[in-house]
């Protein structure tokens, strides 16, 4: 790995778990359709917990643990991330995200989504209370990192859900054009509103590629994406968000599982590897 004197590597570290987070709302999702609620189910029956290691070039500089939660009364989902190693030494990043929300003929609806992050002096907590219906009534930031973000006026994030949800909604959509035998390569566009931010996650399905995964060749599916700044954004984010112009690229087994995902950072390749997989959330450890 090499770095550059002109790298700053606090700011590059900032992006890359920036990127890792993207990742994280996609992987902490994706088995929400696997696991559909059904009618005949008590509250919180079904759930799966996952753990996925962050790797720098070759070295271990993160890992997200996921769970999840269906019932007949709806979902739960979280996805944590913390930094390992060179990380955490630089950055002493940790992340908590959660949604709760209903399902309605089929439909996700957010009812609460909270995003709480801290990096050494910084912290940031972000709350939004939603309607049945799924429109935010409430929004809470406490931290000042987002404190000069212009604002999004309220027409513009009417039905928009937050990165949890969107990403549910993203995949099924995913796994229903597979279904379809839709000519691939696909695009599509999924909105997405964090609380603070409006932005487009901008998709495309690429097809089958052969991957190695635990010392093995798989056909996977080829998903990749990208954001798309709408409103609420500052001008240093723009920016940022401009010189980078980062693409994800994602691997999904049979299941529409993702087992694998590449980012690129200046300081190096980012790559996301699942290492476990549990279908009891009582006696699972990850």
């Amino acid at each position: 790995m090499t770095f550059s004197a002109k790298i700053d590597i606090k700011n590059d570290m900032n992006r890359l778990f920036s990127y890792i987070l993207l990742v994280l709302m996609l992987i902490s999702v994706n088995l929400a359709d696997v696991m559909p609620a059904r009618a005949e189910q008590t509250p919180l029956v079904e759930g799966k917990a996952l753990r996925y290691d962050v790797f720098l070039g070759t070295m271990r500089v993160g890992v997200i643990k996921v769970t999840l939660k269906n019932s007949t009364s709806g979902y739960d989902y979280t996805a944590d991330l913390d930094s390992l190693n060179l990380a955490r030494y630089i950055m002493k990043y940790d992340s908590i995200n959660r949604v709760v929300g209903k399902i309605s003929n089929n439909k996700h609806i957010p009812l609460s989504y909270r995003s709480k992050w801290r990096q050494k002096k910084y912290d940031q907590d972000l709350l939004v209370r939603y309607s049945p219906e799924g429109d935010v009534l409430e929004e809470t930031i406490t931290g000042s990192w987002w404190k000069d973000n212009p604002e999004v006026e309220a027409a513009q994030k009417k039905n928009i859900p937050d990165p949890i949800t969107a990403a549910v909604v993203s995949m099924q959509k995913i796994k229903q054009l597979m279904q379809d035998k839709t000519p691939l390569p696909h695009n599509f566009d999924f909105p997405v509103y964090d609380a603070k931010r409006l932005l487009n996650l901008k998709y495309t399905i690429h097809g089958y590629k052969e991957k190695k995964v635990a010392g093995e060749r798989k056909q996977l599916l080829h998903v990749s994406f990208k954001q798309e700044a709408l409103a609420g954004w500052r001008e240093s984010e723009l920016k940022r968000l401009h010189e980078r112009d980062a693409v994800i690229n994602l691997y999904l087994d049979e299941n529409y599982i993702p087992v694998l995902g590449f980012g690129q950072s200046q300081i190096g390749d980012l790559e996301i590897k699942l290492a476990k997989e549990c279908s009891n959330l009582t006696s699972c450890n990850i």
